[in-house]
């Protein structure tokens, strides 16, 4: 095996001797793009994929949520200008779980029956009807985080 691989570097010497200087310089750049692309490549590959755990979280709760992410050593990261908050995937539905347990959806700003308080005009059916079920949902979310 050695001799074989002595006999590849010998004759690599000898081809890379043999190059002119631009020849030379161009296969240098060409092998230091490929070996920026495959490290990169197999970073991307290798890196967690993180997915959202909230959204348009209210600034006055991105601490205390912040605050038990790290008690729990959990990963995150902040995207949207600090606005959503993503974690691990594999650590997405335990980590849900947990802080509506501890937090409760109430404090993160689940919208209930109050969004018709402030009425728009010029909102048509479609536009009440989705208001509507989001309001039932969050109802529905609070009522459950009573219990």
């Amino acid at each position: 095996m050695n001799k074989l691989f002595a006999g590849l570097v010998l004759q690599y010497r000898e081809f890379f001797k043999n190059l002119g200087p631009t020849k030379r310089v161009s296969i240098l750049m060409v092998s230091g793009i490929l070996a920026v692309a495959l490290i990169s490549i197999v970073l991307m590959i290798s890196g967690k994929d993180y997915v959202p755990l909230l959204t348009n979280v209210p600034p006055d709760q991105m601490p205390l949520i912040v605050q038990k992410l790290n008690e729990k050593n959990i990963p995150f990261q902040l995207k949207e200008e600090g606005k959503t908050i993503a974690i691990p995937k594999e650590l997405l539905h335990s980590t849900q779980m947990t802080l509506m347990s501890e937090i409760g959806s109430a404090k993160l700003g689940t919208i209930g029956l109050e969004i018709f308080d402030k009425q728009d005009f010029g909102v048509n059916s479609y536009a009440q009807k989705i208001n509507f079920q989001r309001a039932m949902q969050g109802e529905l979310i609070r009522a459950i985080n009573t219990l």
